[in-house]
């Protein structure tokens, strides 16, 4: 299915070696200290361990591993443990709140997140759901085989391109660890994209057959953790890893492996750049408006979830006032400002009309008349002619920015 395709795309996303070797010297170097610091095992995790990593990597997760016999009864303190460690050995750290809180740490332009677990060797001797963590890289290390980390570049690079990747709530899309249990279940893109043709929601993959049947496996769950797609954690038979996955990020994969497997093309790993210039070229002819926001700190899904409340408030309440929005978009790198963009049909005329009850319906007639003032009769209704509030998309859109809603949700807006 395009293997020129396929080796082009890979060439895209893949570290050089060079980057493997900076990211790798620098990665030892931090463990190396963060080892001294706390005096406890050093696991690296995520990406990284599995050598599953898009080139241009800023994030590495680091786990801290206290022994299980020694630190079970003061899991809950493990957080406060490490964070004065980290205080003593590094400066500028970040306290994260999550089901146990962990720092990022900066260190020779990468971006350390340090997490302290339990060390276990069950997924069922586990206090907190971090402490199965490394258990996750030793089963994708020991699964994906030694060319495995291909097929789950380029699955993450197709699902990138799409703004599909991200188990994030304001994205709902595909993990990294859902995205490299799937490339060691069907072994390479092109079976995996096969079977992507044909999920629908409830589709029940179980890579490590805990269960007899499908209907086992989904009555083997709480119901909360069915989601779209059922995958079940194959280092932990109750768990669905792609829970946090939308029915709208599924259908829209199943889409696309549809038309790639019918069209193979390289734009499908190439991930179009929206810029504020060439969006106002190919629409000259219609109103765009462009926003760009400074996001309010904090824990990365949380200010991406008021992100998409503000873009999704947006585009509800134009289209309230009566705008037609035939594209729009927005794009946050994590680190910077958001770019939010929406192109209109039309500027709308200075009067709308609205309707009212039929003429013959009494009392309700007096009081529309009274609440609107001039009126028509069209076709045995009474019809209000009204006075647009706003005619242009540009002034709505900066009065919306205004308002409380987005005030409270975003730090600053600009647009124009």
């Amino acid at each position: 299915m395009g293997e020129d395709i396929l080796k082009t795309a890979l060439e895209q996303v893949k570290p050089s070696e060079n980057e493997r070797l900076d990211v790798k010297g620098k990665v030892d170097c931090f463990s190396a200290l963060l080892e001294k610091a706390t005096k406890q095992e050093v696991f690296v995790g995520g990406s990284f361990a599995k050598g599953t990593w898009l080139k241009g990597i800023a994030d590495v997760d680091i786990f801290l591993r206290y022994p299980l016999s020694e630190f079970k009864a003061k899991s809950g303190k493990l957080s406060d443990l490490l964070e004065s460690k980290l205080k003593v050995a590094f400066k500028g750290i970040e306290r994260l709140h999550g089901s146990r809180d962990y720092f990022r740490v900066e260190y020779q332009g990468l971006r350390f997140e340090v997490v302290p677990i339990l060390s276990i060797k069950k997924a069922n001797e586990a206090v907190n759901i971090t402490d199965i963590s490394p258990l996750h890289v030793g089963w994708v290390k020991k699964h994906t085989g030694p060319e495995g980390w291909k097929t789950v570049l380029l699955l993450k690079a197709f699902l990138r391109a799409n703004g599909l990747y991200g188990a994030e709530s304001y994205r709902r899309g595909f993990s990294g660890y859902v995205c490299e249990i799937l490339c060691a279940h069907f072994g390479g893109f092109d079976e995996l994209i096969d079977a992507a043709t044909k999920w629908k929601k409830s589709t029940v993959i179980d890579p490590a057959f805990y269960y007899k049947s499908s209907e086992e496996a989904t009555l083997s769950l709480n119901t909360s953790k069915l989601g779209a797609l059922v995958l079940i954690d194959p280092v932990q038979a109750t768990r669905n890893a792609a829970a946090a996955l939308s029915l709208e990020s599924l259908t829209l994969f199943a889409k696309l492996a549809r038309e790639f497997k019918k069209s193979p093309s390289i734009r499908f790993f190439t991930k179009e750049i929206i810029e504020e210039g060439k969006l106002r070229q190919q629409h000259r002819d219609k109103p765009v408006v462009w926003l760009t926001l400074t996001p309010l700190r904090g824990k990365e899904d949380v200010v991406g979830a008021k992100l998409l409340k503000v873009f999704e408030h947006i585009g509800d309440k134009a289209e309230e006032f009566g705008f037609s929005i035939i594209k729009r978009g927005w794009e946050w790198d994590k680190n910077k400002r958001a770019s939010m963009w929406f192109v209109f049909k039309a500027e709308l005329s200075p009067e709308h009309e609205v309707s009212g009850p039929p003429v013959s319906a009494g009392a309700h007639v007096k009081n529309f008349r009274a609440a609107h003032g001039k009126c028509v009769e069209k076709r045995g209704r009474l019809v209000a002619i009204e006075k647009r509030e706003f005619t242009k998309p540009l002034s709505l859109l900066k009065w919306l920015a205004s308002q409380e809603y987005v005030k409270e949700r975003v730090s600053k807006v600009d647009i124009k």
